[in-house]
């Protein structure tokens, strides 16, 4: 048994850096008493499972972190923000043991310096803090948990369509070009896929010239909470996007994905690289070279290992 009767980890609140890290979470969860720490939209992701184990904090400044990590009464924190602030958090908390890696200069604030290394995936990084106070974890994928109402809402909310279609992104240079959209989709309307746009609030506007261009086409951008996105997604065959929360999400709920990355070296530590799932990596002169036939074949892939993995043995 670990050494440990109280663990902490402290959080980002990005949805990608939360879905990578439910390994390492479920895992320490699975040995000792863990509690999370992190802005309010993280719990809201984790859901009713963690309700009793999850402390939020406003994620403006570093005294609102320390109350949250003082309260959580831990004997050994995980750090998996790499920020100099978070380190310096849990040392102010006074946590005993402080786990986190080699990063921002700030390893003297830490008990156990984990080095960091940019080419290994996110979830392995994150398993390697538990590793190096020996607490063994298994690699695993990253899962999120879904209710059963949930899922029929989602069912509901899709009314009739099989595949999600995310056309928007934070970054421009992660977003995909209209002229690829107005060419994929034909195909998966040709091949029995039904599309429905999903996306947040503040993909509205960068939807509009696809949505004027096939008018008919059913849109939940912006229309749906949270916990109900995670719904959208589990009851779809299918979702399809760019590297971002919503693609992350989709995975984590066992829905089969084809994330398409930008220019970045990023998809070696940040996809999806199992089956069913399907990542294809933009070239230097960005989103415009991953074309039309290329997502729609990834898509077909997916969803035939989505099959087959489906099958009884």
């Amino acid at each position: 048994m670990p050494p440990f009767k109280r663990a902490v980890v402290l959080m980002k609140g990005f949805l990608g850096d939360a879905v990578m890290a439910t390994p390492l979470l479920e895992g320490l969860r699975g040995q000792v008493s863990t509690v999370v720490v992190a802005p309010p939209a993280v719990g809201i992701l984790l859901g009713e499972d963690w309700r009793g184990s999850f402390i939020p904090f406003d994620g403006r400044g570093l005294l609102p972190r320390v109350r949250a990590i003082r309260e959580a009464r831990a004997d050994v924190a995980f750090v998996l923000n790499r920020s100099f602030r978070s380190a310096l958090a849990v040392r102010v908390a006074g946590v005993g043991v402080r786990v986190g890696h080699d990063a921002e200069s700030r390893g003297f604030m830490l008990t156990h310096k984990v080095p960091f290394d940019s080419q290994r995936h996110e979830t392995e990084s994150a398993l390697d803090l538990a590793r190096a106070v020996g607490i063994e974890l298994a690699p695993a994928n990253p899962m999120l948990k879904v209710t059963n109402d949930e899922l029929a809402r989602g069912r509901e909310r899709l009314g009739g369509a099989n595949l999600a279609l995310q056309p928007g992104a934070r970054h421009e240079y992660k977003r995909f070009r209209l002229e690829t959209l107005v060419e994929l989709i034909p195909l998966l309307l040709n091949a029995g896929f039904t599309p429905v746009l999903v996306g947040g609030t503040d993909e509205v506007d960068s939807a509009a010239p696809l949505m004027a261009e096939f008018p008919n086409l059913p849109s939940l951008i912006g229309e749906c909470n949270l916990r109900e996105t995670l719904g959208v997604l589990a009851a779809s065959r299918l979702t399809i996007g760019a590297d971002t929360g919503i693609m992350h999400v989709a995975a984590a709920t066992g829905c089969p994905t084809v994330t398409v990355f930008g220019p970045t070296e990023y998809a070696s530590r940040w996809g999806h690289l199992y089956a069913p799932h399907q990542v294809l990596q933009a070239g230097q002169e960005g989103m415009q070279s991953v074309t039309a036939k290329e997502i729609f074949a990834a898509a077909q892939a997916a969803v035939t290992h989505a099959t087959v993995l489906a099958r009884p043995t």
